[in-house]
């Protein structure tokens, strides 16, 4: 089992035992024994109001006389029962007193004793999580470099900053960001703005390997170039393109005097330069030769 996947486990069942140490704690609380004699009261209360008022209809202490019979015997019957539901009532009483003097105190010291035991499982576990999460070792920075230079994954990671138009100053600072704020993690070293550029330049050199290749294929016999210029800020940039079947790519972007023929011939031919150079050196291959399947094509 990982590490994260046992946190994640021991965190999850930390979390059930505070949940079940909640519940027993608010069950016990709530487990009272409740003696709710309202319905018996009303009723004494009932009974005790018809008999005061049967006095009252009869205050003679004496013998009763036929008629009034029926209602001496009503209010006897009520005396009785009166008796018989206080009685009732006191063992009642009594009862739920022996009840909160014995059982209760029992599930008490019983609740006591499992909160105590729950409180004990949750503090091992999270003295668990500690411990894993200190195994987890968030500190420990990722390499970025193969041997004495930086490793590819570093030098592509700058050039997409710097194609999305990052400065060379701040490119690292962005990459550096992002990784610890997405990850929590530090990088073992960054490039500095001149190494930026640097890299830069050796993507440079990819790509005119890249058009070299393209454009002494077999295949690609009837290759074209093509401009496209655009102002910005008052400067002329210019852009120059390798059309083959298969494509377009870009052989050079520059910023130009002027938009004239003559310049841009100017920047073709030097840009045609760098990649006869650049793919003649990758390629091991004589560079006139090279330039000349290059324009043959």
């Amino acid at each position: 089992m990982s590490l994260r996947k046992e946190l994640s486990q021991t965190k999850k069942e930390t979390k059930n035992l505070k949940s079940e140490l909640s519940s027993t704690l608010k069950s016990k609380r709530n487990r009272k024994l409740k003696f709710q004699p309202k319905r018996l009261n009303q009723k004494i209360k009932r009974l005790t109001a018809q008999n005061v008022m049967l006095r009252a209809n009869n205050p003679n202490t004496g013998p009763v006389s036929p008629e009034v019979q029926p209602l001496a015997d009503q209010v006897n019957a009520l005396r009785s029962e009166l008796r018989l539901l206080g009685k009732q009532k006191r063992e009642i009483q009594r009862y739920h007193k022996k009840l909160k003097s014995s059982s209760i105190s029992v599930q008490l010291e019983n609740s006591k004793a499992e909160s105590k035991s729950l409180k004990e499982k949750i503090a091992e576990l999270e003295n668990k999580v500690l411990e894993l999460e200190d195994k987890l070792d968030y500190g420990t920075p990722i390499p970025t470099m193969d041997g004495n230079q930086y490793d590819v994954k570093t030098r592509k990671t700058i050039n997409y900053c710097l194609q999305n138009n990052v400065s060379h100053e701040a490119a690292s600072g962005v990459v550096e960001y992002v990784v610890k704020e997405m990850t929590g993690k530090t990088l073992q070293s960054l490039p500095n703005a001149t190494t930026c550029a640097n890299i830069a330049r050796e993507f440079g050199e990819l790509s005119n390997i890249q058009c070299g290749e393209r454009a002494t294929r077999p295949h690609n016999n009837n290759a074209t170039f093509a401009f496209d210029g655009t102002t910005k800020a008052g400067k002329k940039i210019q852009e120059c393109h390798l059309i083959t079947a298969e494509g377009s790519l870009t052989l050079d972007i520059a910023q130009m005097p002027s938009g004239t023929a003559i310049d841009s011939a100017r920047q073709l031919r030097e840009a045609l330069s760098d990649v006869t150079n650049s793919y003649a050196l990758a390629a091991n291959e004589d560079v006139e030769n090279t330039s000349k399947k290059i324009h043959d094509g």
